[in-house]
């Protein structure tokens, strides 16, 4: 079976979800949605999107200094943005533009090393993912409180996706703990011996990574706190997008909901399209708060997601053009 049709069945199938939902909530949840984002809440919530990225192209600017690298921060932001909107519309939208956004990094910036570009990128997907679990380990037990944690065929999905992330993550932790290679030991589970990979920039990428995860650094308790500060933020716009479809201030409802919001983010489906919206329904049914109601929302906050994803998109477009456009003046020059 194909990647291309892997995509593409993946991609039919969370538009069939999406379509299946939209139908469900009916059109005057639409027309709420659209009404909110077009509004001034609407505005205040996309800003809310506009300082998640500043913070997380100032992350990763601050792991590049920790690593004798210094960039400027409107050098970077484009390549950020580009890795976003690639991940965005990838399955596993939280992976899968990070290996453009290395290439991309390393093109426009060849004295940096492969390992570095490697490394800062990990760097920042690792911390994202550490303090992700948290947050939702915070959302679960609000579900354990309110009564149930959903047991749907889409949940159960969620939650082995999760599984399998949180197992990756815990190695990382349990194997730096160690002082031993992680890829080492998964690449021995597949049968491959480390002197039988080819390209050795990897292990060096994971001993840089290894040195930043240090206590005893201040640029990696910096990284922490502006990675906490991000997540922070995308709960305090949670609330903020709650209140304004409910009346109501509840901040451990929006805590459970934005769990399950990024939650969706690790389900095999392009631009979370379908595991989103049914994963909304669900918690917002749950907690109460009206299933049309969490329809509602998650088209708002695919709409904020949206707009950056079409920056990131411009990037892609215009870095595309010059490196298509190098490839030919070096073909018609040699």
């Amino acid at each position: 079976m194909s990647k291309w049709f892997k995509f593409f069945l993946s991609l039919a199938i969370g538009l069939a979800v999406f379509l299946f939902i939209i139908f469900r909530a009916g059109f005057e949840a639409v027309k709420s949605a659209f009404s909110l984002f077009f509004s001034l809440p609407g505005l205040i919530f996309i800003g809310f999107s506009g300082l998640f990225v500043l913070i997380g192209i100032f992350k990763w600017q601050l792991i590049l200094r920790a690593q004798g690298e210094k960039f400027r921060f409107r050098e970077l932001a484009p390549l950020w943005l580009m890795g976003f909107s690639i991940s965005y519309l990838s399955p596993f939208a939280v992976f899968g533009g990070e290996v453009f956004r290395i290439y991309f990094t390393k093109k426009k910036f060849p004295q940096i090393k492969w390992k570095k570009a490697m490394s800062s990128v990990a760097i920042d997907k690792i911390l994202d993912a550490t303090v992700f679990f948290g947050f939702l380990i915070i959302g679960m037990l609000v579900f354990a409180f309110y009564g149930r944690f959903p047991t749907s065929f889409e949940g159960i999905i969620m939650a082995a996706c999760a599984g399998a992330f949180f197992f990756l993550l815990g190695l990382f932790y349990f194997r730096r703990w160690q002082k031993k290679s992680a890829l080492e030991w998964l690449l021995n589970r597949f049968g491959v011996k480390k002197e039988n990979v080819s390209n050795g920039n990897i292990f060096e990428a994971e001993e840089e990574v290894f040195h930043f995860f240090s206590a005893g650094r201040k640029m990696f308790w910096q990284a922490v706190f502006l990675t906490t500060l991000r997540y922070l933020m995308l709960v305090g716009k949670t609330i903020f997008l709650i209140f304004f479809l409910v009346g109501a201030f509840a901040p451990l409802k929006a805590l459970a909901v934005f769990g399950f919001a990024t939650l969706a983010s690790l389900t095999p489906f392009p631009a979370t399209l379908g595991a989103l919206e049914i994963s909304q329904g669900l918690a917002f049914s749950i907690l109460g708060l009206g299933f049309n109601t969490g329809a509602v929302f998650s088209m708002v906050y695919r709409g904020a997601q949206l707009l950056v994803v079409l920056f990131g998109l411009i990037f892609v477009i215009k870095f595309g053009a010059l490196f298509l456009e190098n490839k030919i003046l070096k073909k018609f020059g040699s």
